[in-house]
């Protein structure tokens, strides 16, 4: 069986609130380097320097780039590394279509895509990784975990984790026997 692959597309959301925040930043820190009065707060610059280069590696380490279904594993893969989720621990699969109204506990909500801890009231607390609010799903491990993921066409990749999860499910009634 072939690998499922879905691009992680970028809300428009996203691509302003990034470009905004870094070019905010960018400015603050050179405007010391280009305001006389300014000049001897040289530390202004390093620290914002520091707070952009932290910035832009973080979002980069956690913003999905794709998503990726084998015969046995779920992929998000991210800039730097993936997180890889074994299907024999999902224990549901649902396209999620309540509302988006998420309360950050820590993260990022909108540069770089949406990833960190967030919690509301349908859910609970649960670790997201998107860049489109609104092609989500949600993937509840058999531990409770539960993970919100977006991609370009959520009904075809809901479809496919099915897939492959009665996949795994038929393989274990046929080796029980």
């Amino acid at each position: 069986m072939e690998n499922y692959h879905q691009k992680s597309k970028w809300s428009r959301f996203c691509v302003m609130t990034t470009t905004i925040i870094l070019i905010v930043v960018v400015v603050i820190a050179f405007m010391p380097l280009y305001n006389i009065a300014e000049r001897n707060n040289i530390a202004i610059s390093i620290v914002c320097g520091i707070a952009l280069i932290e910035m832009i590696v973080m979002g980069l380490y956690y913003c999905p780039v794709s998503i990726i279904v084998t015969q046995n594993q779920l992929l998000i893969r991210r800039f730097f590394t993936s997180k890889n989720i074994p299907l024999n621990e999902i224990a549901s699969v649902e396209i999620y279509s309540e509302s988006t109204r998420f309360l950050k506990v820590c993260g990022s909500g909108g540069m770089f895509g949406f990833y960190g801890w967030y919690k509301n009231k349908e859910l609970g607390r649960f670790f997201i990784y998107a860049t489109n609010l609104k092609e989500l799903i949600c993937i509840t491990l058999i531990s409770g975990k539960k993970y919100m993921i977006s991609c370009e066409d959520a009904r075809n990749l809901y479809n496919e984790i099915n897939h492959r999860l009665s996949n795994i499910q038929n393989n274990e009634k046929d080796n029980s026997r």
